[in-house]
């Protein structure tokens, strides 16, 4: 692990001009602390000032009005109340969109909706999205019933390897899927990580938005679900055990 690699990872996922925080930065790249803490640089703000950028200062807790602001927006965009991979999927096209653990410190979904259809009602911007909220009572206390009984339908994202590609899909039933994709498979494969989740389809599509830039695109990838995926992202993806 070289000081110029790290440096140019640094370049490369800054967003907005900004680098990102060290646990953030080993997220996105897979380059932990103690490969450069004591051997290259002492400190994060060293490694970013050779980088070339200012030391980020300490990230602010998001004021209550812009986390209500931007899931209201969200909500307007989709015409309904987002779900969490939703949350999450906007947070990667929209940095400044609060993250799910800003938000679920602060409010369980109850309290997050109920919170919501107060300030909408106080707010004449979003005031005609009122009733899509109060639409959304009735799946969220549904859900948070099915989560305190254990009846939950939880299924899994995978990540399966054959000799040039990584396969992000979905399944309750994954390793049954798992041997139907590899016997589909002239060179084999394997299932390399798998991330337990009650909604399998949106966090598929949470991990596809992630990674569009390596979708590979041809006669025998038409389904989008296939990527030239790098030891980084591998990584990244077998951090989550559950979303």
């Amino acid at each position: 692990m070289t000081k110029k690699f790290i440096l140019g990872e640094i370049r490369r996922t800054a967003r907005d001009g900004a680098p990102l925080g060290h646990r953030a930065f080993a997220t996105a790249t897979g380059i932990k602390q103690h490969d450069w803490c004591g051997k290259l640089w002492a400190r994060w703000s060293d490694a970013v000032n050779e980088a070339g950028f200012e030391a980020r200062a300490k990230q602010e807790r998001h004021p209550e009005e812009l986390i209500f602001d931007k899931i209201l927006a969200l909500t307007e965009k989709l015409g309904y109340f987002p779900s969490l991979s939703e949350m999450q999927m906007e947070r990667v096209a929209d940095s400044s969109f609060p993250s799910n653990s800003s938000i679920f410190r602060r409010y369980d979904r109850k309290t997050l909706l109920d919170s919501l259809i107060a300030y909408a009602a106080k707010d004449k911007n979003w005031s005609d999205l009122g009733d899509k909220l109060l639409e959304a009572l009735p799946t969220v206390t549904e859900a948070i019933g099915k989560e305190q009984s254990g009846t939950v339908n939880y299924g899994h994202v995978y990540l399966i390897r054959t000799e040039n590609a990584f396969k992000i899909g979905c399944s309750r039933s994954v390793y049954s899927r798992t041997a139907t994709v590899v016997r589909q498979s002239p060179h084999g494969g394997e299932l390399i990580h798998t991330i337990s989740t009650d909604d399998p389809e949106g966090i598929e599509r949470y991990w596809h938005e992630r990674f569009k830039s390596s979708r590979i695109v041809g006669n025998n990838k038409t389904s989008g679900e296939w990527f030239s995926l790098s030891a980084a992202d591998v990584s990244t993806f077998k951090r989550r055990k559950t979303m």
